[in-house]
C-alpha cells in the first residue's frame, strides 16, 4: 500500500489569505488603524463610500495630470528645430548680412559692450537659437521627469497615509502627548491638541518632502 503524504498546497491557508482579500476589498473600505475607542456609529451611505471615493478620486485625478505631464514629456524628447521659426529666423540673418554688406565701409566688426562683456552684434540669430532649443529642450525633459517622480511619490504616500490611518493615529497620539506631558483634556483643550497634531504632521510632512526641496533650493530643477 502506498504510503500516505501530506499535500504541498495548504488550501486552508489560501482560503483565508482569500478571505483576507475579499474583506480588504469589499465595502466599507477601512484603513488599518482606527479610533477604536470612539464609539461605533451606524453605517451610513457616507462611511461605506468614504475611504473608497477618496482614493479613486486621488487616483483619477493622478491619472489626468499623468497622462498630461507624459504627453509634454513626449514634446520635450523632440529635437527638431521649428521649421517656420527657422524660416523666419534665416530670413531676419540674411536681411542683416545684406544690410551688414552694404553699409560696412571699413570692414570692422561692430561689437556694443554691455555688463563690460563685448557682444558680436552681427553674429547670426539662427545658430544661437538652435543651440538655446536643445539646451532647453534637454533640460525640460529632466525636469518634467522629475516631477512625474515627484507626483508618483506624493499619490503612493498618500494612498498609505489613507490606507494605514495616519491622521486618525496622529490625533490619538496628539492627545495621548497632550495629556501626558501638558495635562490637556481633548474635550476641553481641543485647540492645542489640534496645535500639536498640526506640529506633528507638519514635521512628518517637511521630513518626507524634504529631498524633492533640496533638489529645488540647490536650483537642479
Amino acid at each position: 500500500m502506498a504510503s500516505s503524504s501530506k499535500c504541498p498546497l495548504h488550501f486552508k491557508r489560501s482560503s483565508i489569505t482569500f478571505n483576507d482579500i475579499h474583506k480588504m476589498t469589499s465595502l466599507p473600505w477601512t484603513s488599518f488603524y482606527t479610533q477604536s475607542s470612539k464609539e461605533e456609529l451606524t453605517p451610513t451611505i457616507m462611511s461605506t463610500y468614504a475611504m473608497a471615493l477618496t482614493i479613486l478620486f486621488t487616483v483619477f485625478v493622478f491619472t489626468l495630470e499623468h497622462m498630461l505631464d507624459h504627453r509634454q514629456e513626449r514634446a520635450y524628447k523632440s529635437t527638431e528645430f521649428p521649421t517656420m521659426l527657422e524660416e523666419t529666423v534665416s530670413k531676419i540673418d540674411n536681411e542683416k548680412a545684406m544690410k551688414k554688406k552694404d553699409n560696412d565701409s571699413g570692414g570692422e566688426e561692430k561689437k556694443e559692450k554691455k555688463d563690460g562683456k563685448e557682444l558680436d552684434t552681427d553674429k547670426p540669430l539662427l545658430p544661437q537659437l538652435k543651440d538655446k532649443f536643445t539646451k532647453a529642450q534637454s533640460y525640460g525633459l529632466d525636469k518634467i521627469r522629475f516631477g512625474m517622480f515627484s507626483s508618483v511619490y506624493n499619490l503612493v504616500e498618500t494612498l498609505v497615509f489613507l490606507l494605514a490611518g495616519f491622521l486618525p493615529y496622529t490625533w490619538d497620539l496628539s492627545v495621548r502627548l497632550g495629556e501626558k506631558h501638558f495635562g490637556y483634556n481633548e474635550t476641553d483643550n481641543e485647540i492645542k491638541i489640534t496645535l500639536i497634531f498640526m506640529l506633528i504632521t507638519t514635521i512628518f510632512s517637511t521630513f518626507t518632502s524634504l529631498p524633492f526641496k533640496l533638489v529645488r533650493f540647490f536650483g537642479i530643477f
